[in-house]
């Protein structure tokens, strides 16, 4: 295995995002800067290949990335969630809550693939379903929020259950409900690993055809669209754009519920402290 220096960002790098297929490393850091690196450029100085400053005005904690939508979502300190375009990096548009109040700050962030949506997982072990497509303009708001540990009942007070620290999905279209012999319904799984240890997995399927969420169909994905280049170099300054001028609620309180969430498939405690990183495989050696 050989270690590979990238470049660097002026403060410290706080999430990373890989897409394997294209070999692209995206990255964003306290310097309130998101990167765009080139893992195939031989010269470090030039595997930086597009970047944009000023990308939030507070610490980005977290990153991820959609092939398929040609998206890049970045989370703040401050809960603020961004959707850029992964190929020029302007602001497609900000997540809000179901009432259009402003998310808590991010645990963790994930886009279910090849589904036009976003896992958003917050402390307060909210799990949030954000529709990728805009609600209003440039403004995506939450589908769907359920409880990702089980609430108990300490000292005669009803705690909140832990929250997700990673998150990852899997579409098993063998798996669900069987419609006749060897023929079933497949299931959209998400997995958290949160902070006791423990790692579930919902079954979100039911809930995205409610929601009207449909799959990509796989001519409609950005990476077969004519002139699709992972590697085009530019850099902005997002400081300079009046897209981000507007005033933002403050995010919502949510009533504690007692109980698994419905969607809830599979929990067990895998470790003893919290679980950093979770990694689904369809195939296990």
């Amino acid at each position: 295995m050989e270690l590979m220096y990238l470049g660097a960002h002026k403060a410290e790098c706080s999430a990373v995002a890989y897409c394997p297929l294209d070999r692209i490393v995206v990255t964003v850091g306290w310097d309130r800067a998101l990167h765009v690196y080139d893992e195939l450029e031989d010269n470090p100085q030039d595997s930086l290949v597009r970047y944009t400053s000023h990308a939030h005005d507070c610490d980005i904690q977290k990153v991820c990335l959609s092939r398929d939508e040609g998206l890049i979502c970045t989370s703040d300190r401050n809960g603020r969630t961004k959707l850029w375009d992964f190929e020029t990096l302007i602001l497609i548009g900000e997540c809000f809550d179901g009432d259009g109040s402003s998310l808590p700050e991010a645990s963790s962030l994930h886009f279910i693939k090849p589904y036009p949506c976003l896992v958003h997982t917050d402390d307060d072990s909210g799990v949030r379903l954000i529709p990728t497509k805009p609600y209003q303009k440039t403004e995506r708001r939450s589908a769907l929020r359920f409880e990702n540990g089980k609430a108990a009942r300490i000292d005669g007070e009803l705690r909140r259950g832990a929250s997700a620290t990673c998150s990852q999905s899997f579409v098993d279209l063998q798996g669900g409900k069987e419609l006749a012999p060897g023929v079933t319904t497949g299931r959209v799984l998400i997995f958290t690993g949160d902070s006791r240890g423990a790692i579930q997995s919902f079954d979100v399927q039911e809930a995205l055809q409610r929601l009207g969420v449909e799959a990509i169909p796989s001519a409609q994905v950005k990476w077969k669209r004519l002139g699709y280049n992972p590697r085009r170099k530019l850099s902005r300054d997002h400081a300079l754009s009046e897209i981000d001028s507007q005033e933002i609620k403050p995010s919502k309180d949510y009533p504690i519920r007692s109980g698994l969430a419905s969607y809830t498939c599979n929990r067990w405690n895998a470790h003893d402290s919290a679980v950093t990183c979770i990694t689904v495989t369809a195939d296990p050696p």
